[in-house]
C-alpha cells in the first residue's frame, strides 16, 4: 500500500527510501514476497521479479518477456456474438538471475547462518537495483 506524505515523497510502509529510491534495511523472511514485487525491474520488453540471486529464500521468482504467451481456448455454456474464442496467458520463464554462491565450501543462504548486515536499494531514476 502506497501513500503520500506531506513532503510529496511516496512512502512504502515495509521499506524506506527517498523520492526516487526504495531501500530495504536488514533481512526479514516475512518481507520476501513483497520485496520480490517492489524491487522488480522491467523495461516493457523484459521483466524480472527481484528474488535473491542465490536462490533462497524465494517466493515466486520469474522472468517475463513481452509477447511470450500461450493461447488457450475459452469455452462457454452458450456462445454469443462478440465473445472471445481464446485468451492469452503470459508465461513465467525460469529465473534468469539466479546463481549458486558458496562460502567456505557451504552453499550461502539468507535464512541460515548469521547475517551481519543487508541492504537492498532500488533507484527508480536510474533504473538500477543493488545489494
Amino acid at each position: 500500500m502506497l501513500r503520500k506524505n506531506p513532503g510529496n515523497t511516496v512512502k512504502v510502509p515495509l521499506f524506506g527510501g527517498g523520492e526516487w529510491t526504495i531501500i530495504e534495511e536488514g533481512f526479514d523472511a516475512a518481507r520476501v514476497p513483497a520485496g520480490e514485487s517492489v524491487f522488480s525491474l522491467a523495461n516493457g520488453s523484459l521483466g524480472i521479479r527481484y528474488s535473491f540471486e542465490e536462490g533462497s529464500p524465494v517466493y515466486k521468482p520469474g522472468t517475463y518477456v513481452n509477447g511470450f504467451y500461450e493461447n488457450l481456448p475459452i469455452t462457454y455454456g452458450e456462445n454469443a456474438f462478440g465473445f472471445p474464442l481464446e485468451k492469452q496467458t503470459i508465461l513465467t520463464l525460469p529465473d534468469a538471475a539466479s546463481l549458486k554462491l558458496f562460502v567456505n565450501g557451504e552453499p550461502f543462504s539468507m535464512e541460515h547462518g548469521r547475517l551481519l548486515s543487508h541492504t537492498r536499494i532500488l533507484d527508480m531514476k536510474s533504473a538500477a537495483a543493488a545489494r
